[in-house]
This record gives C-alpha cells, sequence and structure tokens, in this order.
C-alpha cells in the first residue's frame, strides 16, 4: 500500500477523532493507518505537532485537521520541500506557476488602480493591468496544457523579442486560438477593453470612466473565474471580489459634467469607437453580466427607524427571457424585494484569514502552523468543537457545519499584532502544552 493510501487512512481517522471530540492511543492510529509505529512516532514530531496534542493520560487529541484539506494533508507527507513547507498549493510546472503569480499580480495591480480614491483617470490604468493579466494568464493555460504560444516565420523559427526571447503571443492572438470560432461574452468583453486601451492609451479622457464601469467590472468577475476553474482554488484573488470595484453615490450633478464632457470633440473617437463595438455585438451578448455587470444601489431601509441599514442587493435575472428582460430595461423607479438571510456574511475561513494576514504583514503565514499556533496562543477558541470558550468577537462556532469561522477583528489584531518581529517570532516558536 502506498503513501496515499496510508494519509488517506489517517486522515479519516484524525478527522473523525476531531469531529466526536474523542482521544486515541497509537495503537489504534497504527490499526486504522497501517502505519508502523516507527513511522508514525516519526510523524508526531516532524510534521503532525500542529495538530496533534498529547494529553496527560498518554493519549492524543485532534486540533484543527478539519482546516486542512485531504490533498494537503497527503502533500504534507511529501519529501519535497516546497510541498511540505506549503501543503494547500497546487503542484504546477515552474513556468506555468510563473505565469499565473504574474497575472494575479497584474489582476490585482488593476484593482488597486481602479479603487484609488486619488486616481482620476482610472479606465486607462486598468484596462492596461487587466490586459497584462488575461495575457499571462492564458499563456499558463496553454502552457499547462503544452500547447505552443509562440510566433513563428514562415519556415517554422521562432521569431525573437529585442532582448533576444521568444515572442509569445499578444492578447488578441490568445483569444483566437482560446476561443477560435465561438463568440461569447466573456470574449467580447476582453475584445473591448483591449479595444478601449488602444484608443485612450495617449489620451487622458477621465470622463470615460462612468461609461465603462460595467466592463471594468465583468472583467475582473470573467477573470476570477477563470483561474480558479483552471488553477485552483488557491490562487482565488479575493472572496470579496464578488463587488470588488469600487462604487461610491455620486452626486447627479458631477454624472451630467462627466457626461457633458464625455459628449465634447475631444471624446469623439472614443466614444465612436464604444458605440460602434456595441452596436455590432448581439443583443444577447450585450445584455450578458458577462460582457457588462451592471447593478442598482439602492438604500434597503427597515420596518423601524432603529433598524435601518444599509446593502447590495444583487437581483439575479435570465437574459434569455425576454419579458424579463424588457422589465429590466425599464426606468426602475422603486425596487422592493424578499431580502434572504445569509450566514456567517463577513465571517472568514481559516485559509482566508492565512491569505490576508499574510498579505498585510508581507510574512509567511499558512492555516498550520501559524494560524493554529495564533489561536491556541491568544487563547480566542476552544480545542473542542464546541461554542463554549469562543472570544466572539474574534471567533464564533458554527453549529451547522461543525466547525469555526473568524472575524474581521480577528484579521485586524492578527494583523496589528504580527508586525512586530518579535511577536511574530514569538508566534513561529508557540509550543502548545494544552
Amino acid at each position: 500500500m502506498g503513501t496515499t493510501s496510508y494519509c488517506m487512512k489517517a486522515y479519516e481517522f484524525f478527522t473523525e477523532k476531531e469531529r466526536l471530540g474523542e482521544t486515541f492511543t497509537l495503537e489504534e492510529l497504527e490499526a486504522r493507518s497501517g502505519w508502523k509505529r516507527s513511522t508514525i512516532e516519526i510523524y508526531l514530531s516532524k510534521k503532525w505537532s500542529q495538530f496533534i496534542v498529547k494529553e496527560a493520560d498518554g493519549k492524543y487529541r485532534v486540533e484543527g485537521i478539519t482546516d486542512l484539506p485531504l490533498e494537503a494533508f497527503i502533500r504534507l507527507h511529501s519529501q519535497k520541500v516546497e510541498l511540505f513547507i506549503d501543503p494547500l498549493r497546487p503542484v504546477l510546472p515552474r513556468r506555468v506557476e510563473d505565469l499565473v503569480n504574474k497575472s494575479r499580480e497584474a489582476a490585482l495591480l488593476a484593482v488597486q488602480v481602479y479603487n484609488n480614491p486619488l486616481s482620476m483617470f482610472r479606465s486607462h490604468g486598468y484596462t492596461v493591468f487587466m490586459t497584462i493579466a488575461w495575457t499571462s494568464i492564458l499563456h499558463a493555460y496553454f502552457e499547462k496544457n503544452g500547447q505552443e504560444y509562440f510566433y513563428k516565420d514562415e519556415e517554422g523559427r521562432y521569431l525573437l523579442a529585442e532582448d533576444g526571447e521568444r515572442r509569445a503571443w499578444d492578447i488578441r492572438k490568445c483569444l483566437n486560438a482560446f476561443y477560435g470560432d465561438r463568440n461569447c461574452a466573456e470574449r467580447a468583453n476582453i475584445e473591448f477593453l483591449v479595444g478601449l486601451r488602444d484608443k485612450i492609451e495617449h489620451r487622458y479622457l477621465p470622463a470615460i470612466d462612468w461609461e465603462v464601469a460595467g466592463e471594468c467590472q465583468a472583467a475582473l468577475l470573467n477573470y476570477e473565474k477563470f483561474l480558479v476553474e483552471n488553477f485552483g482554488e488557491y490562487y482565488a484573488l479575493n472572496q470579496t471580489l464578488a463587488f470588488s470595484l469600487q462604487f461610491s453615490t455620486t452626486s447627479l450633478k458631477q454624472k451630467v459634467s462627466a457626461k457633458r464632457r464625455l459628449q465634447s470633440k475631444e471624446y469623439e473617437e472614443v466614444r465612436s469607437f464604444i458605440k460602434r463595438y456595441k452596436d455590432l455585438l448581439p443583443d444577447d451578448i450585450v445584455a450578458r453580466p458577462e460582457f457588462s455587470f451592471r447593478v442598482f444601489l439602492v438604500p434597503m431601509l427597515g420596518n423601524h427607524a432603529k433598524s435601518a441599514d444599509y446593502c447590495v442587493q444583487f437581483i439575479k435575472y435570465d437574459p434569455d427571457n425576454p419579458s424579463e428582460m424588457e422589465q429590466y430595461e425599464q426606468d426602475i423607479v422603486l425596487i422592493k424585494s424578499r431580502v434572504v438571510q445569509a450566514v456567517n456574511v463577513g465571517k472568514y475561513s481559516p485559509k482566508k484569514v492565512a491569505e490576508q494576514v499574510q498579505a498585510r504583514i508581507g510574512k509567511v503565514f499558512r492555516i498550520i502552523p501559524e494560524h493554529v499556533n495564533a489561536w491556541k496562543m491568544y487563547n480566542v477558541r476552544p480545542r473542542q468543537k464546541t461554542a463554549e470558550g469562543c472570544e466572539t468577537e474574534f471567533c464564533q462556532f458554527d453549529e451547522v457545519h461543525n466547525d469555526f469561522v473568524y472575524t474581521q477583528e480577528w484579521v485586524d489584531f492578527l494583523a496589528g499584532k504580527l508586525q512586530d518581529d518579535a511577536e511574530y517570532e514569538r508566534l513561529i516558536r508557540y509550543k502548545d502544552h494544552a
């Protein structure tokens, strides 16, 4: 029986014991997993120390294994250092991984430019960075699937760039290779932003931002979907990207001013491009959220003044239903709908906590061991799967899913604490003696 089979049996055993809150002996683990006693003892000290705790009576208790997916648990036992250090990371060829990381960085820069309140012309920087993001992620897709994506001359020789490297396909060539003859809203969206980038590259046209906000948001959502579907949840940009681009309450006066500038002569060429491009698209593509993500932001008032609140509510519709589309195309004066209450809104899984904290402190912070060490060292939740003993400001127990969720306050607390090198070192060296 191979290592993977042993790992699967051990993982099943550990998750069962944690779920039931039971302790176990090494003899029980040996019988269940098939590993030899000597192997188990090595793993206890070298690989399992962050989620296996020895009790005073000599038995063992499991804490935090359910935060680790089975695939990551298997990788934890790999002889490869990079898999052992970061077991959640998908195994990709180095070139593919480099392209994915480059693409993600460009997409995040695009969002940063668009959301920067000091930026006066957002569309320009956004389209430039999103074009880089899409080009790189398609290169990564081709590389992963063994497909050539470099220009060649008529004799089949690679064309070289000025630096001597092979010339990789540009975004338009990539789209043609990926989509072929297939036309869809996602493709139309990318081609629109690329065309817009070319038109505004040497112009300062801030009023254009209002005209293309929906297309910018759609490009990001399409990108996130493509990234996760082809390279895994590990590379997801952020769970908040469902409505990531900045929105604000803007006065009618500001919008009218922007509209007037858009109608001026200096905007004529770009305005003509936008109109011409959309006029040539089929109506069913223009109407789809994958081409332009449009929302109505309206205040949701409570039944009483004290319970009044504001929220962003997405009203789903079917673009293929003519009668439904006709209804939404009318001027909306009032929107009333039933609000379906969601659970765990604003809460984070251990994975999302680790991602956010690591991004903010600029140091390694993973689910295991750093996050497990953190909730133990700061004593914010019980060892057992129970709500009793939770510091609710930081952590809450989800009884339905039998696991813990964490708050934004917990992320902020960790980010603030672990900026200090001494405190971070204390966390790394923390040993549980409970």
